[in-house]
């Protein structure tokens, strides 16, 4: 429980409680910002890797490959 009449923080905070919202959650934050990241790469190569190939068909259709591998 928190003391609503603390006037100074030079006092041991184990005794004061809670500080912060949400303790004890630290594990699920930590596992669920893990799993995001985890998460953000994945997509993040997908989406790199079709976007490669749709480059890939481009410069595959017509003149375009030979203008781009003439350079004189």
């Amino acid at each position: 429980m928190v003391n609503p009449t603390i006037t100074s923080w030079a006092v041991d905070l184990a005794q004061v409680g809670a500080i912060y919202p949400w303790v004890g959650s630290e594990r699920i934050l930590y596992l669920i910002g893990l799993a995001l990241w985890i998460g953000f790469h994945v997509w993040q190569i997908r989406f790199e890797n079709c976007k490669l190939k749709m480059e890939e068909k481009q410069l595959a259709k017509g003149d375009t490959l030979k203008k781009c591998i003439d350079v004189g």
